[in-house]
């Protein structure tokens, strides 16, 4: 009997060993794993998709609403120790919910929103078929059209020009690291479950594990989380943090008996990671309608870098957005740059893109 009891207790450390150290099944212990385990650099996939049923107003037909992005059409990518970032998309219009029958002769030459932005740590860069239509557009309202090559990487300003056009507080600001969030708010320190788990509940969050699962291969642990509106109403670090007033508190009271809304998360078994972050709120009242928020985060592809492209125009997007520049009838200078000396990691002057 000694033995069975030796070979079952045998088998029972053999499992435990196999789970690793760090496993555990407490929801804030997976939660607080992910915070502590964290990402330097990394490719954040966004997707999301808006479903609303056809409905009637005023004895008006008004048909369904359909938008769907696929993650794979948006990817953002990001160094956390520098701040330097890049964006890069492609969204058909379809997806969309737009013909681009619709738009006309525009629509033959748009398929799909396009673009990339760029910021090396010194300056905001971006390429898009859209900009020389819209810069082109806003210069011959100030006066003249902007010169340079536009079909190209164009640099839009340095990171101080663009933190003085919003006071710091854009989200141009906030991707440059230096954005200052409203009011205070004291994060949980990582290797703190239960801390972790009175921050989360005070907005209204509760979270349960779900359980493992798989997906490209990848082991993870499924936590999943129900918004209480009604409680995040009442948070006091929601008021501290954001600012809102009690007319905006309210508001989100109001909502909880209209709109319920669930988070779910999967973090990498292995390194401990965010793997995948998924948002739904659904509406409890006519009109019907889903909301989901989908990130995928992953280590970014092979050569991708944040450095400035050897070539582009400078456009005074500064002065665009902030006032005048120059008088009526004066074109706007964009000057194209000649390209560096030594334009490391290049070929043919153009960043590698994420994929």
């Amino acid at each position: 009997m000694s033995k069975r009891f030796a070979m079952i207790g045998a088998a029972l450390a053999l499992v435990v060993a196999a789970c690793g150290p760090g496993e555990t099944t407490d929801p804030y212990g997976v939660l607080d794993r992910a915070i502590t385990a964290g990402w330097q650099q990394v490719t954040v996939n966004v997707g999301f998709s808006v479903d609303v049923a056809a409905q009637q107003q005023d004895g008006v037909p008004i048909p369904a609403t359909s938008i769907k992005v696929d993650p794979s059409a948006i990817a953002f990518t990001v160094d956390t120790t520098t701040g330097k970032a890049r964006l890069a998309l492609s969204v058909p219009l379809q997806a969309l919910g737009m013909e681009p029958s619709a738009l006309g002769p525009l629509g033959l030459l748009i398929q799909s929103v396009d673009g990339e932005l760029l910021f090396d740590g010194e300056s905001l860069f971006a390429k898009s078929a859209l900009i020389p239509m819209y810069l082109q557009g806003v210069g011959g309202q100030l006066g003249g059209p902007i010169k340079g090559d536009l079909t190209g990487w164009v640099r839009l300003g340095s990171k101080s020009e663009l933190d003085a056009l919003g006071g710091g507080t854009t989200v141009l600001g906030s991707l440059f690291g230096a954005g200052a969030l409203p009011g205070n708010l004291v994060l949980p320190s990582p290797g703190a479950p239960a801390s972790l788990q009175a921050f989360v509940e005070d907005f209204g969050v509760a979270a349960t594990f779900v359980g493992s699962d798989s997906a490209d291969g990848v082991e993870t642990q499924h936590v999943s989380g129900v918004v209480n509106l009604a409680k995040l109403a009442e948070s006091r670090q929601l008021a501290a943090f954001t600012g809102f007033g009690r007319d905006q508190l309210q508001g989100i009271f109001d909502a909880s008996k209209q709109v319920t809304v669930t988070a779910d998360v999967w973090i990498d078994k292995g390194t401990g990671r965010l793997r995948t972050f998924r948002l739904d709120f659904n509406t409890l009242a006519e009109p019907v309608a889903k909301v989901s928020i989908v990130l995928q985060l992953r280590d970014p592809a092979a050569g991708t870098t944040f450095d400035a492209p050897a070539h582009f125009t400078d456009v005074p997007i500064v002065g665009l957005l902030g006032g005048p520049v120059g008088a009526p009838g004066t074109p706007i200078d964009g000057g194209a740059t000649p390209a560096p000396l030594n334009p490391s990691g290049y070929t043919d002057g153009t960043p590698s893109e994420p994929q």
